[in-house]
């Protein structure tokens, strides 16, 4: 069939075949290169979002296979090349096939010739493919143009009509010597035509099955028979409608994880969302030094419109149902609720947001320069509110020592003290904005010590803190005055010890302690936190604070 002669002088059609290689290699990753990057990113598609790549070449490729999948003239354009490509490597040996029988007999191999074909019949085949060879090649390029499920099925017919037409032309045209010799279907019908006839029921099997036109699918979908189109289109209207329940989905779970993480913080919240854990486990933390501290909002005074007279219990729970359908709303975001509040109502939720919005205090480089990039900065989180009073803690770091980590860490009882203390200065600068009609103020206590950090409850879980400075704290406040910061003596020296001034109140009544030399922590005018001239005082501070308690007792 195929002499050596014929692999030295036929060049074109491997030529032809080297560049269609190319063509077709060069294109997969031009259409499969989002596909394959997303299978590599996240290969059990559990990302909500996927990072795209950042090398160059790689980022053209993802790009590029983006807008095939996104663009329809797209993938037309790169369809009529390939179907282009293959249907020219199917026609490249009609073009380069030797019809000159006279010299093909002079250099015929006489090894090839058999008595039962002819002289013209062995030359042909010794110079060109055999016919029925050629007309499976273009067989199979029909097939390919079929295959192409993202392509309409009306350009798949005229792709395939177009591909017949210049088969059809080569029989009849171009080399009619070779498709003349050969097998046919029957004795009366000419070999030509059998070629023909072959690529053309293809075509119009394969455009049926590609319709699949039915009788029993024609009442079903009427004007519309192509069930592979509505196929198609169904398949694309459920992806649209998953697209759509994903995101949904995707929202759910935002909205869940945020609604989570208002109650409990985030380290907790993220233990809670683990599937893995077991249900009923006890989750606690222990920490040495934590800096607890609690805000009372003082000199409100609440109004009703239809009893402007006096302050009533009638207008206390009015406030106090805002406040409590405000919390019990669907998002529990302090920034972003929408409920229809009065006057105080109104008032008390702007102030509640503000304060809210400074617990971030990581991100706030008022209380800590270069936060970022500084790993000693802790976080104030956020414990409760009682009533009017805001209940904050800070050195609550999940990594110091909790139920699943025994490790401790340096103690921090200096910084979080100190990032207490900016935070409610900084809470006091926001109330001040609030105070329209109103002179709201604010009465602040801070201690530190031992705490104990866990949560209460599986169903509604509650995360709290308990401890002999959270009682303190809370003592300091109860005690404390307007627009002043009370701490106890042992906070005091430390606060001192890091450069925070602090003035001696005296000796105060607390409950469950006694008497005790309290201070206050001094602020500007502006409402900051005042420097102290002498940062290494605190062992003076301590002893002036005994010997003031001893001569208080002596008095007494």
């Amino acid at each position: 069939m195929f002499t050596p002669d014929r692999y030295s002088d036929h060049w074109m059609p491997w030529a032809g075949f080297g560049v269609a290689i190319c063509l077709l290699l060069s294109l997969l990753p031009l259409t499969w290169s989002h596909y394959i990057w997303n299978k590599w990113q996240d290969p059990h598609q559990e990302l909500e979002v996927i990072n795209d790549p950042r090398n160059r070449l790689v980022m053209f490729l993802y790009k590029s296979s983006l807008k095939v999948v996104w663009s329809s003239p797209t993938r037309i354009f790169l369809y009529l090349i390939m179907c282009s490509t293959l249907t020219g490597c199917a026609m490249l040996e009609l073009l380069e096939c030797d019809i000159d029988v006279e010299q093909g007999k002079k250099n015929l191999n006489k090894t090839m010739t058999t008595l039962s074909l002819s002289m013209e019949e062995q030359v042909l085949m010794s110079q060109c493919l055999p016919p029925w060879q050629v007309t499976e090649t273009c067989s199979l390029v029909i097939i390919m143009s079929f295959l192409f499920l993202r392509i309409h099925f009306q350009l798949k017919l005229l792709v395939g009509c177009l591909i017949v037409g210049f088969f059809s032309w080569a029989v009849w045209f171009l080399n009619p010597e070779l498709f003349s010799q050969g097998e046919t279907w029957n004795p009366g019908m000419h070999p030509m035509v059998a070629h023909v006839l072959s690529i053309v029921f293809l075509t119009v099997t394969l455009h049926l099955l590609d319709r699949q036109v039915s009788a029993d699918n024609l009442a079903v979908l009427e004007t519309n028979t192509d069930l592979t189109e509505y196929m198609n289109r169904l398949d694309y209207k459920w992806k649209r409608q998953l697209a759509v329940e994903q995101e949904e989905g995707t929202t759910t779970h935002m909205v869940n994880k945020m609604l989570l993480e208002n109650i409990l913080p985030v380290h907790v919240a993220k233990l809670y969302l683990n599937t893995n854990r077991s249900y009923g486990e006890l989750y606690h933390e222990e920490y040495n030094t934590v800096a607890v501290m609690f805000a009372t909002i003082t000199g409100y005074a609440l109004w009703d419109e239809d009893n402007p007279y006096g302050n009533n219990q009638r207008t206390s729970l009015i406030v106090l149902n805002h406040i409590i359908c405000d919390f019990d709303k669907v998002g529990y975001l302090w920034e972003n609720i929408m409920c229809d509040f009065d006057k105080v109502g109104y008032l008390w939720e702007n102030i509640m947001c503000d304060f809210d919005k400074l617990l971030p205090v990581s991100l706030n480089r008022d209380v800590c320069p270069q936060l970022l990039f500084d790993p000693s900065c802790l976080r104030v989180e956020k414990i409760k509110m009682a009533g009017w009073t805001y209940m904050a803690a800070c050195g609550l770091d999940p990594g110091r020592r909790d139920s699943n980590l025994s490790l401790s860490r340096q103690t921090y009882s200096e910084h979080v003290l100190v990032v207490l203390a900016r935070f409610a200065t900084k809470m006091m600068r926001v109330l001040v904005r609030h105070t329209v009609g109103q002179d709201f103020t604010l009465r602040v206590g801070i201690s530190h010590g031992k705490v104990t950090a866990g949560v209460v409850g599986s169903r509604k879980p509650l995360y709290d803190i308990w401890g002999d400075a959270v009682n303190m704290a809370s003592r300091m406040d109860s005690t404390g005055e307007s627009g002043r910061i009370q701490v106890p003596a042992e906070t005091a020296r430390v606060l001192r010890e890091e450069g925070v001034s602090c003035t001696r109140r005296g000796i105060t009544f607390v409950k469950g302690k006694g008497d005790m030399m309290t201070y206050f922590v001094d602020t500007d005018e502006e409402l900051r936190l005042v420097s102290d001239n002498h940062p290494n005082t605190g062992g003076q501070l301590e002893t002036q604070s005994q010997s003031d308690h001893e001569e208080f007792i002596t008095r007494l």
